[in-house]
Formats: structure tokens, sequence, C-alpha cells
């Protein structure tokens, strides 16, 4: 398994196997428009593939701040357990390598296996947000120092 940070302006390839794992996994999937529109700001997208990419992260990043928004990330569910780990610590000293110092994220308060995963690495809750989600579900704000 290749895990990498790659610019986010994908080849046609690239951007439609990301746009088909987050349209098949993604609760809130984002519009063809959407991942084009990340071209145009400062984020970071990381893949990891094993021939086709079998998941990704995407952050928004604001180096005046020291931080990196965690977007989405999604990992196929044939490769969870196997790679999520070690696919979110090569993202951990990428992010640091930038100078980031925090990763935030929000996450439903339904989606019981992302918070596990997120408090086995280390984030912490910051607050809940009522009402975050458009079906009008909790949002738990997390964070995590690098």
């Amino acid at each position: 398994m290749n895990f990498e940070r790659i610019d986010p302006i994908l080849s046609f390839k690239e951007l439609s196997q990301v746009i088909a794992l987050d349209h098949n996994f993604m609760t809130y999937p984002w519009s063809e428009k959407q991942w084009k529109s990340i071209e145009e700001k400062n984020y970071a997208l990381y893949i990891a593939k094993s021939g086709p990419i079998l998941a990704f992260a995407l952050y928004q990043l604001s180096p005046a701040e020291s931080l990196a928004h965690l977007l989405k990330i999604v990992v196929a569910p044939t490769q969870q357990g196997v790679v999520s780990s070690s696919f979110f610590a090569m993202q951990k000293n990428s992010l640091s390598s930038l100078g980031l110092s925090r990763i935030y994220l929000e996450v439903s308060e339904k989606n019981l296996r992302a918070q596990q995963f997120y408090k086995k690495m280390g984030f912490e809750l910051l607050r809940v947000a009522k009402n975050y989600y458009t079906d009008g579900s909790q949002a738990l704000m997390m964070q995590l120092h690098l």
C-alpha cells in the first residue's frame, strides 16, 4: 500500500476514483464542482492506493493559525482497520512538516466508528454543535495537537 500527499489538481482518473469513494461511503458527499474547487484554495489531499485509490483524506490548511481542518477522510470498507492508523500517521507527520500544529474536525454524533478512531488517535472533544448537519444531528468538534 502506497501513501502519498498529492497535488490537489488531480488527473481525471484520480478525481473520478476520489469522487466515487466520496459518493459511495460519505453521508454528505461533495459535488464534482466542489471537488474541482479545491484547486483554487489551500488544501492538502492524501491518498492510499494499491493500484486504485482505496482511501483519501482532504484538509483545508490555515498556516496563519497552524491549523489543518480535516474535511473528509474515507477508507474503503475492505481496508478499514488495515490502513487507517498508518495512513493517518503519515498525514500527521506530513502536516507537522508543513509547520502545522493542530488538526481540527467535526464528526457526526451518529458516526460511532469514526469517533472511536479519532479518540484512539488522540483527538480531544472541544464542544458539541447542535443541529449541525442537515438531518438535525449534532457534530462533535474535536482537535489533535501534533
